[in-house]
């Protein structure tokens, strides 16, 4: 089944303590930092008898941060979610981005 986005938002959330996540980029207004930024990406169907059975979700979750002290929610992230990936950190214009796949 695929993961209802706003129960995700509850769990990162309660994941990064504090209400700066951003289910895709705001507009022009800013993030405050440290904060996740999450995107849907797409539905995979599994099919048996050529019928659907299975719906699994794919989101791409970003941590960003820019105190290398803010690093802390890695093993929460990691833990916390069946059929999460830590894929890579990127350190873009003095902001480090980690970056994980949940398929749910």
């Amino acid at each position: 089944m695929v993961i209802d986005r706003l129960a995700l938002h509850k769990k990162l959330v309660d994941i990064l303590g504090s209400n700066n996540v951003y289910y895709q980029e705001p507009p022009n207004t800013g993030m405050k930092y440290p904060c996740i930024l999450y995107s849907f990406n797409s539905i995979v169907v599994d099919k048996a008898d050529n019928k659907p059975y299975i719906l699994t979700g794919n989101w791409t979750i970003t941590h960003m941060f820019k105190k290398i002290s803010d690093d802390t929610i890695k093993y929460d992230m990691l833990t916390e979610f069946l059929g999460i990936s830590f894929d890579r950190r990127i350190k873009t214009g003095g902001v480090y981005n980690d970056y994980y796949t949940l398929n749910h």
